[in-house]
């Protein structure tokens, strides 16, 4: 497994534009691609979470679609969703989780957008998360250039062994 990652990295790094096939159901990846669309690059953002795992080559089920900003990114991605807004932007904290979270569907598919996220994970509280911090690698998915939070940080992060955990614990 662990050679299978780093197979994924050097494929990436050596062809940074390479269009991947992934596993993603399509109305999902319809709703990444609009995403892309609309928010552009104007606002810093990325993909985060499973998605940009699956994004990334790694075979994984994502059931909703994470966006990683910062906190005015947040509050920008907001007024551009507004018409698939569920849950406004608001600072909140949960036990795992600090940010400025909403909540959006799109295509029936629940858009969670997270503005300087803060994990608890080993034990304290992460540096905050925004796509400055993460660092970023842009796919193409059908075609349309998709920032992604960059598979080196998801692994560095623990994210990714916990999401592969939980993939091996559902089936």
């Amino acid at each position: 497994m662990y050679i299978g990652r780093w197979r994924i990295f050097m494929i990436l790094d050596q062809f940074p534009n390479f269009e991947l096939s992934v596993s993603l159901p399509p109305l999902m990846c319809r709703t990444i691609t609009y995403l892309a669309t609309a928010l552009g690059a104007g606002i810093s953002w990325a993909i985060d979470g499973s998605c940009a795992l699956a994004l990334q080559g790694v075979n994984v089920h994502p059931h909703d679609i994470d966006i990683l900003t910062d906190r005015a990114g947040a509050y920008s991605i907001e007024t551009v969703l507004a018409a698939f807004a569920r849950m406004p932007v608001e600072y909140g904290e949960t036990e795992r989780y600090r940010s400025y979270f909403g909540i959006f569907i799109i295509n029936g598919i629940e858009v969670e957008v997270m503005g300087a996220l803060q994990v608890f994970r080993f034990g304290h509280w992460s540096e905050i998360q925004d796509p400055g911090s993460t660092g970023v690698r842009h796919v193409l998915l059908e075609g349309v250039d998709v920032p992604v939070v960059h598979l080196n940080y998801l692994e560095s992060s623990g994210y990714l062994d916990e999401r592969l955990k939980l993939e091996a614990d559902q089936s």
